[in-house]
Order: C-alpha cells, then sequence, then structure tokens
C-alpha cells in the first residue's frame, strides 16, 4: 500500500467512524436520525439509536503480472446512546461491530504460491465521546475509542487498536456548519498517525445539500450530495474512503501472525427513504473506483500488495431512533 496514504486512510476508515458520533445536524431533535452524529446541542433525555448495513462488491481482477479475482460482503450494527449532562454536556456511548468476507479465486498477486491470507474478519469497537455545546456557537468534543480488529481465532492482545481524538464545530449560519476532528490512533504493526478531517455541512437550498465529512451510515468519510425529492424520498451520491485492517491467526498459511489490509474509494449512487421521522432506509448502487490489498508479515514487513481493478457494488442500511 503507498505509505503516504496509510496515515490518512488508517485514520478515515479507522478512527474517523467513531469520531463522526461528535457532530451532527444543528438541532436537539431527539427524533432525527443520525447521519453523522449526535445533535450539536444535548438532548434533554436519553436516546437510543440502532443502525446496521450490508454492501457487497463482485469480483475484481487483480492488477499486474500475478492476477486473481477478490470479491468481498460486510455486514455492521452500531448501538448509540446520548446521554444528556446538564443543558449543554453530552456523553455519548457506542457499541460497533463490522464483518468482513473475501473470497480470493486463483489470487497469486501476493506471489505464486501464496494461499488465500483471510476468509472472514471482524471488528468489533467501544467509543466515549464528551461533547459540549458554548453559548457562541461552537461544539467542542473528546473522545477516546477500543477495537479488536482481526481473523476470528487470531490473538487479542495483538489485535487491538486505542484511540483519542478532539473536535470542533462553528455554526456559522442555519445553513452552514464548518469544523474538524484531529485523531490519533495505533495501527496493528506501525506507528501513531495524526491526521486531521474537515467537516462541512452546508444547506444549499431547500433541495440541495453538500456534507464533507462523514456521509453515510457506517460513517465512513467522504463527500455526499443530496437532493431532496419531499418529505421522505431522497438522492444522491457520495464519494467514499474506507480502510480495514485484520490480525491473522497464529497458524495462518499465508501470514502467521501478520496483517492484511484492505483500502477502499467507493462511488456510490444513493437513494433514502424516511417513512417516519426515526426510521430510514438506505439503497446504494455504484462502483468500487479504486481498491488496494496488501499483506504483511507479523513483523511488519510487506510480503506483496496489489490494486484492483473497478468493480461494481451494491449496499442497503437502515436506522431507527428511539
Amino acid at each position: 500500500m503507498h505509505r503516504l496514504l496509510l496515515p490518512t486512510l488508517l485514520v478515515a476508515g479507522l478512527a474517523m467512524p467513531a469520531a463522526a458520533q461528535g457532530f451532527a445536524d444543528d438541532t436537539i431533535d431527539t427524533g432525527a436520525t443520525r447521519d453523522a452524529g449526535p445533535a450539536i446541542a444535548p438532548a434533554r433525555q436519553t436516546s437510543f439509536f440502532a443502525s446496521g448495513y450490508a454492501d457487497l462488491y463482485i469480483p475484481a481482477r487483480a492488477k499486474g503480472s500475478n492476477g486473481g479475482d477478490l470479491d468481498s460482503y460486510s455486514f455492521g450494527a452500531q448501538i448509540t446512546a446520548d446521554i444528556p449532562i446538564g443543558d449543554r454536556n453530552q456523553l455519548s456511548l457506542r457499541l460497533d461491530q463490522t464483518s468482513t468476507g473475501y473470497g480470493f479465486d486463483s489470487f497469486t498477486a501476493f506471489g505464486p504460491f501464496s494461499s488465500e491470507p483471510i476468509d472472514f474478519g471482524l471488528d468489533t469497537g467501544l467509543t466515549a465521546i464528551f461533547s459540549r455545546a458554548l453559548e457562541n456557537q461552537w461544539t467542542l468534543s473528546a473522545g477516546a475509542r477500543v477495537s479488536f480488529a482481526g481473523e476470528i481465532g487470531s490473538d487479542v492482545g495483538d489485535s487491538l487498536i486505542y484511540g483519542a481524538f478532539l473536535g470542533a464545530k462553528y455554526r456559522y449560519s442555519e445553513a452552514l456548519s464548518l469544523g474538524f476532528i484531529l485523531g490519533v490512533f495505533s495501527q496493528l504493526e506501525d506507528d501513531l498517525v495524526v491526521v486531521p478531517l474537515p467537516v462541512v455541512e452546508w444547506q444549499i437550498d431547500t433541495y440541495w445539500r453538500l456534507d464533507a465529512g462523514f456521509v453515510d451510515s457506517s460513517g465512513r468519510p467522504g463527500v455526499r450530495v443530496t437532493n431532496q425529492l419531499d418529505d421522505q424520498w431522497s438522492i444522491g451520491a457520495s464519494a467514499t474512503t474506507g480502510f480495514k485492517q485484520f490480525r491473522l491467526e497464529d497458524d495462518n498459511s499465508a501470514a502467521p501472525g501478520g496483517t492484511f489490509s484492505d483500502f477502499t474509494i467507493p462511488l456510490m449512487f444513493v437513494a433514502t427513504y424516511k417513512p417516519e421521522t426515526n426510521i430510514t432506509f438506505t439503497g446504494q448502487v455504484g462502483t468500487m473506483l479504486y481498491r488496494e490489498v496488501e499483506l504483511q508479515t507479523s513483523g511488519g514487513s510487506r510480503i506483496g500488495n496489489t490494486e484492483l481493478k473497478p468493480t461494481l457494488g451494491f449496499g442497503l442500511g437502515a436506522e431507527i431512533s428511539f
């Protein structure tokens, strides 16, 4: 994997879905859904949000002299509790899990004699975020996260990722808010990474909206443009980034105790349906515009990496607040 990209991708793909809880639409409506996180001002009562999503990417051909095909599917779920503390403070607790399955067909991109490095990876995390809404239109947030990211059966102690982040957002008007998040996170093999991420929430007019930062139900960072068709339906397009890194089992035949990394840039067309104010359904179709996978030893040495050709992808998501 391109080393200049890795720090950004790690924070973007692992840290920011958790940090996304610290930001949201500038309302106190406890019935609003959490496309990007909790309300900028704490709710008056504890609110709960549950969501899930699934995606599928059909087989893509590896580039280069060594070939083979790779396909994948993911299932994710999360539940969040927003707990008000006084009039301006809020504590958010989130438990999330993403399960990813991989299918390799005649895949020799990691070497002519390499075996399939992973069948199934699990990422389970716990996040706590404290937010405070100030009187001068600022919202400040701080949080911490710990997660397990590994192949089922991998060593738990070697599969943990830790991190912390600070965030700030300023509400310029009813239509525009700007902010940033600064995250510091560990990696399974490499050094700590420190990367900032900007946040933009712009209601351009009655129908059009632009979001940059956190733009889909899984919290992945990117850019999204949305057109509100009516009270229930909206359509749009998004470009996001994702990064998954899994610790492998000690008896893994391809890289015992090593790591498998998966960097993606999907470009999707999105349709959203809200039958009720607290229920949201989302469908996506598009292309995996860029994908790169890498295999490392337990000591962090690269065994091999390859880019994959673009392929089709599909996704479904749902969210409910109560």
